[in-house]
């Protein structure tokens, strides 16, 4: 957790709405850095997709092989699904 690494840096544990804007910088970096690659949704099992705002852009590269289709960018928005026109 949040305070058990600050004890063990010697840090000082801050207020808890310090420790979530914290954790808000945190998920921010992670995001940027690094690409949202995960299973393909169905629409009984879609995939959630993680967003500092209520917005995110996603793309949709049909996978590999025979699906495989020029990449389709999506502005994702909270609360809506969305679907690949041509992974249907």
């Amino acid at each position: 957790s949040y305070k058990q690494l600050c004890r063990d840096m010697g840090l000082t544990i801050v207020n808890p709405a310090a420790e979530h804007i914290l954790g808000i910088i945190e998920l921010y970096e992670y995001l940027k850095s690094s690409p949202f690659i995960g299973p393909f949704g169905t629409i009984e099992n879609p995939v959630l997709v993680p967003a500092i705002h209520t917005e995110r852009v996603v793309g949709c590269s049909g996978g590999t092989g025979d699906s495989e289709h020029v990449p389709l960018w999506f502005r994702c928005r909270e609360g809506f699904l969305y679907r690949c026109g041509e992974c249907d």
